[in-house]
């Protein structure tokens, strides 16, 4: 019997994957969602049952850019509605760590346009919503260790 609490109420988890690199971040330039802007964004995606929360963030980067991340720290917990009205509800995890490999910017061409690393302190703008949460929530609360 499912809790009254949750009942009517789809809930996913999601992953935030902060690939780290001679001290930047590596961001996508998103094309697919977006109708009037070309968002900046982390590298994210959505977690299985059958999986870890590690083990999606590894499959969404190499899925995206065919590197191999290595998680090494939580940055990040944080809940949001999605930004596609579809009444789901996200709860995300950041991870962060460096990553074998060169970035393949020619994966997902219909999702995004371009790759580039930045300063994890300043991110190039206009950032996806789930990007600026991301910052939000790191500046607000003590969840979020420094990177």
């Amino acid at each position: 019997m499912p809790s009254p609490v949750s009942e009517g109420t789809d809930v996913r988890v999601g992953v935030l994957a902060l690939v780290e690199r001679a001290g930047s971040v590596l961001f996508e330039r998103r094309t697919a969602d977006e109708d009037s802007e070309r968002y900046w964004g982390l590298l994210a995606g959505g977690k299985t049952a059958a999986e870890s929360t590690v083990d999606a963030a590894r499959r969404e980067v190499r899925e995206e850019t065919g590197l191999e991340f290595h998680p090494e720290r939580v940055v990040g917990v944080f809940d949001h509605e999605s930004h596609y009205d579809t009444g789901t509800t996200w709860t995300v995890v950041a991870l962060a760590g460096p990553a074998d490999g060169t970035p393949d910017t020619d994966r997902e061409p219909g999702k995004r346009d371009r790759l580039d690393w930045f300063p994890v302190d300043d991110p190039p703008a206009p950032l996806h919503p789930t990007t600026a949460l991301f910052y939000e929530a790191r500046a607000a609360d003590g969840l979020h260790p420094e990177l």
